[in-house]
């Protein structure tokens, strides 16, 4: 099988690896058709959030003015959208152009030499280097949206919660964090790269594997914490409520905390993470204060089912195919001089991690059919694990625990089926609650 996926690869990776080739005008082309594409999206969903009529399966639990505020927020949202999609275009189009891939990977060079770390890793300190100055400008370059959406869009419909000290922190320490764990792994992976050389693909997917199982103990312990405060939930009924659900399914159940999160945003949510022996519920304080005690427990019977049906193991699977084959197909561009000289670097000058980024550009023709998939299958699983709840009783305070948080969070109800098929990941509320009342009629409010 190996050999078979190797021949394939070689055989791609002489077909575009042609002389001469202007590999600027062939990215900017496939940029450009990908935000037409993305456009085309956002353009249609536009027009169905401008609907003014509600649809029908709602209407007991969203009087017009909730509806109205949920259209002009997902409006504000879409149009600062296409705008940024605007301004990411031309900042990429301006990197390519003025040589800024080559520009920073001089500028890591110059960095090694003066720190002295040469000595150590040559290429792969160089492109710790240069992952260390891409990682701030990139995020300098996104601050001006990050800012205006939490601080005038989000402040506008009432659901910022951040002060401006804050956002700066949570930016530092964001900041801090990528580049202290993102180097590491940066050059661990460089290494698996350079050390197996054509086979580097099987064995860089199973490093992210093993990644995604230390971050599943290390997020929660000691990265979580850095921007959130958890306190495990006092005893009382919902407490009583949550160990009764869990062992009713046997879920290993460590700890159920209660996040600070309405710091920061005013928007509700839970979850559990762990390892398969040893899972944390956490949940949003807003969505404690906002619901009934038997709303939260069908939240969490919702997010149980994810666990029950194995639709994280599965999902895990999916992606770690996905990333298989995205590190084999990058093994056909790696060492692509045409690419590399035809960007601006010198002859032999071929950075694996450069490479890694242009490549991303180039498969956006690939990403845009993968999306479709994905969001097919885990809007799917959400379906699913509702219809878990609903099986245990909950169906009727599950849907009305989504109602509560789609009114709190102003959540989408109008969705065009292009761009919801492409974007969400879940099914909007109407799509939700038609399936919970045809799973149990019961669950449908009697005035209806």
């Amino acid at each position: 099988m190996i050999d078979y996926i190797l021949k394939f690869v070689q055989q791609l990776a002489g077909a575009v690896d042609v002389p001469g080739t202007d590999w600027k005008k062939v990215i900017g082309t496939i940029l450009g058709a990908h935000f037409a594409f993305e456009t085309v999206m956002n353009l249609r969903q536009l027009s169905v959030l401008k609907r003014t009529q509600r649809p029908e399966v709602v209407k007991t639990f969203v009087d017009q003015d909730t509806y109205d505020k949920t259209q002009a927020y997902g409006r504000a949202k879409l149009q600062v959208s296409i705008v940024q999609g605007v301004y990411d275009l031309a900042m990429t189009y301006a990197v390519y152009k003025y040589g800024g891939l080559p520009r920073m990977w001089g500028w890591a060079q110059k960095a090694v030499s003066w720190l002295g770390w040469s000595r150590f890793s040559g290429p792969i300190a160089q492109s710790v280097a240069f992952f260390a100055i891409q990682t701030p400008l990139t995020q300098l370059i996104a601050a001006p949206f990050s800012l205006y959406n939490t601080f005038v869009l989000e402040e506008k419909f009432g659901f910022n919660k951040m002060t401006l000290g804050l956002w700066i922190t949570d930016m530092v320490k964001t900041l801090g964090l990528s580049v202290a764990l993102g180097g590491p792994i940066m050059a661990a992976l460089l290494k698996i790269i350079d050390y197996f050389g054509d086979v580097f693909f099987v064995y860089a997917t199973l490093f992210v594997l093993g990644l995604n199982l230390v971050m599943m103990v290390v997020y929660p312990l000691f990265i979580d914490p850095i921007f959130n405060k958890n306190t495990p939930l006092e005893e009382g009924e919902l407490r009583t409520a949550i160990n009764k659900l869990a062992g009713d399914l046997k879920f290993p159940l460590g700890e159920v905390y209660v996040q600070d999160s309405s710091r920061r945003s005013a928007h509700s949510n839970a979850y559990f993470t762990g390892l398969p022996w040893f899972k944390r519920i956490v949940i949003f304080d807003n969505l404690i204060e906002n619901s009934s005690v038997e709303e939260v427990v069908a939240v969490l019977a919702h997010e149980l089912g994810h666990w029950k049906r194995s639709h994280i193991p599965r999902l895990l699977t999916m992606n770690l195919s996905i990333v298989l084959a995205t590190f084999g197909l990058f093994s056909a561009f790696a060492k692509n001089a045409s690419l590399y000289r035809s960007l601006g670097f010198a002859p032999g000058t071929m950075p694996i991690i450069v490479g890694f980024i242009v490549f991303s550009d180039l498969l956006k023709p690939v990403e845009a059919p993968i999306n479709f998939i994905q969001s097919y299958i885990t809007r799917m699983y959400e379906y699913e694990a509702d219809r878990f709840a609903v099986d245990l009783g909950y169906g009727g305070k599950l849907a009305s625990a989504l109602t509560t948080m789609m009114k709190k969070d102003l959540a989408t109800v109008n969705a065009d089926w292009l761009y919801s098929t492409y974007h969400y990941s879940h099914p909007i509320l109407p799509e939700r609650l038609r399936a919970i009342y045809d799973a149990d009629p019961s669950a449908k409010p009697k005035t209806e």
